[in-house]
C-alpha cells in the first residue's frame, strides 16, 4: 500500500475537475452589475473540443489522512491545493485566468481493500466517495474583469479498474461561487461538472447570476 501516490492520484484528479470548470463557452450574454432584475449568463464546455489548462503550484497534506475499517474506508480532511488556471490566451469562461486555492473540508472514500499497481502509483481496484471542499478564486482577467469568488464544492466519485482495457474513474459534482469581491462583488455562480478520467470526456455547466 502506498497511501502517499493514492493521495497524489487524487489530487491531480480534483485538481483536474476543478480546472475543466474554469473555462467554457459563452452560451448566453448580457450580464451587467447591479442590474434588475436578475440576469443570467450560461456557459458550457463541449467535451473533446473545450481543453482544461491548469498548473499545480503547490500542496499540502492535511491533518487526516489515514485508512481504517479493515482498509475499507479511506478519509482525508485539511488537504491544501494552489492551482494556476486558465490563461490569457484562453480566459472565455466567466472566470477567466487566475490562482484557485482549495482546501478540502472532508473526503470519504469506501474501498475495497484490493491493491493494484498502475502508472499513476498505488490504488484499489475500486471504490467510490464523497468529499466537501471550501474554493477560492482569485481572478486576474476575463470577460468579467478582476477579483475573488469563493464558496464550497461538494463532490462525489466512482472508479473500478478490475479491466485494465476498460479502466473507469468518474466524477461529479457541484460548485456554489459567492462572496465577490471587484468586479465580481454581487455576483454567484454554480458550476455543475462531469469528469470521466481516463476516457478524457467531461461536461461542465457554469451559470452566473447578478444580484
Amino acid at each position: 500500500m502506498n497511501k502517499k501516490n493514492l493521495t497524489l492520484t487524487m489530487s491531480i484528479i480534483i485538481i483536474g475537475v476543478m480546472a475543466t470548470s474554469m473555462l467554457g463557452t459563452v452560451q448566453a450574454c448580457g450580464w451587467k452589475k447591479g442590474g434588475k432584475p436578475k440576469t443570467f449568463d450560461v456557459y458550457t464546455r463541449t467535451p473533446g473540443v473545450d481543453l482544461p489548462t491548469v498548473q499545480l503550484i503547490e500542496e499540502i497534506p492535511g491533518n487526516l489522512d489515514k485508512i481504517t475499517c479493515d482498509g475499507r474506508l479511506w478519509i482525508r480532511s485539511g488537504n491544501s491545493y494552489t492551482s494556476a488556471y486558465g490563461s490569457e490566451l484562453d480566459d472565455r469562461g466567466p472566470l477567466g485566468f487566475g490562482t484557485e486555492y482549495k482546501k478540502a473540508i472532508i473526503a470519504i472514500s469506501h474501498i475495497d481493500g484490493q491493491w493494484i499497481s498502475t502508472p499513476m502509483g498505488e490504488t484499489t481496484i475500486c471504490g467510490y466517495g464523497h468529499g466537501i471542499a471550501k474554493v477560492t478564486l482569485d481572478i486576474e482577467g476575463g470577460p468579467y474583469g478582476t477579483g475573488s469568488l469563493s464558496g464550497i464544492e461538494r463532490a462525489k466519485w466512482e472508479w473500478d479498474l478490475s479491466d485494465p482495457l476498460n479502466r473507469r474513474y468518474e466524477h461529479w459534482g457541484t460548485i456554489s461561487l459567492g462572496h465577490g469581491t471587484g468586479d465580481f462583488a454581487g455576483m454567484k455562480v454554480y458550476i455543475e461538472y462531469y469528469w470521466n478520467v481516463f476516457l478524457g470526456k467531461f461536461h461542465t455547466k457554469t451559470t452566473v447570476v447578478a444580484l
